[in-house]
């Protein structure tokens, strides 16, 4: 290293920066800086970071050439982050090539200092963060991630960020801008409704079975109805097709094979008439519980918003089942409530207690996920205002 930057031997202190690092790629001539980073690599402070052995440091430096460097390609030198809401981490990748022939490109990232941000070194930052933060070869993804539980609410937040690398131009920026969204809120009056509709949907369905002398069956054939409904909602139209084309490819199958083993073409009319309407019931009604849901779900979200602001797909598909599960629950317990308090004298203090463990459970399954994903909103609300005064300006 004095040899090349010409520097003494006693004044190679000086090039020591504070995470204990040689510092020199700026003395060395350009035309002899192709195998720079193969002697950076060598006097890494982490002996992790160095080559395994002296075999291994050889056989890399072999096939070098020290006329010719590498040459940087980045597919975006900018990069927008926005949000849908505070706390999450978003991530964008830049894919960074070398087309020279022969060379190995190589490099790190390190994110610009920035008079907003705390002080922070090259390998850490409070965050902005790479993955991989260092890297060797000729056609690279580089992730780069941005928290945004760092940061304001509301604000625009622009950053630039270097590539060091081992090619021609040493340094290449790429400027960031990340966009925070305001915190997500919740009415206590639109949550209400929300389970309000719930209990009178449970009412209804409870009535409507009772009338019918609630056999168990109907329960159970309401909720696959409406699972399976709900689930051919979510599908695209060439499954769709595919599961209709099976289903009646079945029935065909079915069909002859009644006709074959001698059943008569008026009973199996008898037959399939009746199941055919039941099925179309079935899915129409689970349509119009699905649209009812849907339609209070609604109610949960501040005008002008979208529920995508506050709850992820996946929360979002968890929310209706849960809901329906719920109702169905409430159904329970208005069954169970109906059994027994009209005439408790018919039951043992055995039975009335294990009803009650049975509604408390059938109750707790679905209600305590429900109100965990719709206190979402106020966990992130008081998340931030706990955080505010540590939070990063723009």
């Amino acid at each position: 290293i004095c040899l090349l930057t010409g520097i003494k031997s006693g004044d190679i202190g000086n090039l020591i920066d504070a995470n204990y690092r040689i510092i020199f790629r700026h003395l060395v001539p350009p035309l002899q800086r192709g195998w720079i980073n193969w002697l950076e690599k060598m006097v890494e402070p982490k002996y992790t970071d160095r080559y395994e052995n002296a075999e291994v440091a050889l056989a890399v430096l072999r096939p070098l050439d020290v006329n010719r460097l590498p040459k940087v390609r980045i597919s975006q030198e900018n990069l927008a982050f926005i949000s849908n809401l505070w706390g999450e981490k978003l991530t964008e990748t830049i894919t960074v090539s070398n087309p020279i022939p022969e060379t190995i490109l190589s490099g790190r990232w390190e994110v610009a200092a920035h008079v907003s941000d705390p002080p922070h070194t090259p390998y850490d930052h409070s965050w902005i963060s790479f993955s991989p933060y260092k890297f060797e070869g000729n056609h690279i993804g580089c992730e780069i991630t941005v928290d945004t539980s760092k940061l304001v609410k509301n604000e625009v937040y622009r950053r630039e960020i270097f590539l060091h690398s081992n090619a021609v131009s040493e340094i290449e920026t790429i400027n960031i801008q990340v966009e925070t969204r305001s915190l997500p809120k919740l009415e206590a009056e639109s949550i209400f409704m929300f389970f309000f509709t719930r209990f009178v949907a449970a009412v209804f369905i409870f009535f409507s079975f009772n009338s019918l002398q609630f056999n168990t069956l109907f329960i159970w054939w309401a909720v696959i109805s409406i699972t399976v409904c709900a689930l051919f909602n979510y599908i695209n139209k060439a499954v769709k097709r595919a599961i209709i084309v099976g289903v009646l490819s079945i029935i065909t199958v079915l069909t002859f094979i009644m006709i074959a083993i001698g059943v008569y073409i008026g009973d199996l009319l008898q037959l399939l008439f009746p199941a055919i309407i039941i099925l179309v019931i079935s899915y129409y009604l689970a349509r119009l519980d699905l649209f009812i849901l849907a339609e209070t779900i609604k109610l949960i979200t501040i005008p002008k918003n979208k529920i995508d602001r506050f709850f992820s797909e996946t929360e979002q598909i968890l929310i209706f089942p849960l809901a329906i599960g719920l109702e169905f629950s409430l159904v329970i317990i208005f069954k169970i409530l109906f059994d027994v308090i009209p005439q408790p004298h018919c039951f043992t203090l055995r039975e009335i207690l294990v009803s009650a463990i049975v509604a408390i459970a059938s109750l707790s399954i679905t209600l305590i996920p429900l109100i965990y994903l719709l206190s979402k909103p106020l966990k992130i609300t008081y998340k931030y205002r706990k955080s505010e005064p540590n939070l990063i300006k723009p």
